[in-house]
């Protein structure tokens, strides 16, 4: 008897760790407003999600640039009803694309800066510019934020965790799970997440980049772990940590005697 509570107080203790650390969150950015011209920020669940625009063709007016080439911030990021998109200095239109206004490649990429490292999961949009077949999106785990000035390639080769790309879902609404797609990400935590258009420097199939693009309307994620909480626990929780106790302190009596 004593025996099966025991393993009743160690399954307790190890459900309440689990349901701890398997708590997803989803934050939208369908209401959020612009910090800047290229920043806006969300809080969910306690944890503060900054989100900027970024791409290696933001000032090709004045320096025109194709290709995997210096990053800069983006002119401007615009929500357009419950997505946001990212606007540069040539003719790309209004979503994180993977074009540019010729024939050339350019990559739009959001920076998501947590402020506590999390799992990303699943990311949310408002508008394709593509059918949701033909869309694929790439997500990357950094070791900082710190991609001012550099190439997508050296971000990748220098900064990134995990990365790689999925493929876009319609099903009551456009969204990837990262987790469950050809991407790396699934147990990676961080605080830094890249999500954009199809960008190879990443991973994927280049014959797939020049038509993807999308306005970015929320994501889900999980925190690594839970912070300590001063509110008054649950009763199941409350009951749960009692059981363990119990069941520890008999087994710990069996042993003595």
């Amino acid at each position: 008897m004593l025996l099966n509570i025991s393993k009743l107080s160690i399954a307790g203790l190890a459900l309440m760790s689990a349901s701890a650390l398997a708590s997803v969150t989803t934050a939208s950015f369908s209401s959020a407003s612009n910090d800047s011209n290229n920043q806006f920020h969300v809080v969910k669940d306690g944890v503060t999600i900054t989100v900027s625009g970024w791409s290696d063709n933001s000032d090709f007016a004045s320096n025109p640039m194709t290709g995997d080439d210096k990053i800069n911030a983006a002119k401007k990021i615009v929500r357009y009803g419950a997505g946001w998109g990212i606007t540069n200095q040539d003719p790309d239109g209004h979503t994180a694309d993977n074009y540019d206004g010729s024939s050339s490649t350019d990559y739009d990429m959001f920076l998501l800066e947590f402020s506590s490292a999390v799992n990303l999961s699943r990311a949310t949009y408002s508008y394709l510019t593509t059918s949701a077949s033909d869309t694929q999106v790439t997500v990357a785990a950094l070791t900082s934020k710190d991609i001012d000035g550099k190439s997508w390639s050296s971000v990748k080769n220098t900064q990134t965790i995990d990365s790689g790309y999925a493929q876009m879902r319609n099903t009551s609404g456009y969204f990837t799970n990262f987790k469950n797609n050809s991407t790396n990400v699934k147990g990676t935590v961080s605080k830094y997440w890249l999500i954009g258009a199809l960008n190879t420097a990443f991973g994927g199939n280049s014959s797939l980049e020049g038509n993807d693009g999308f306005k970015l309307s929320g994501v889900s994620f999980t925190k690594s772990a839970t912070p300590p909480t001063t509110s008054v626990p649950e009763p199941t929780s409350i009951m749960m940590f009692g059981l363990a106790l119990v069941g520890l302190f008999a087994a710990n009596r069996r042993k003595i005697k």
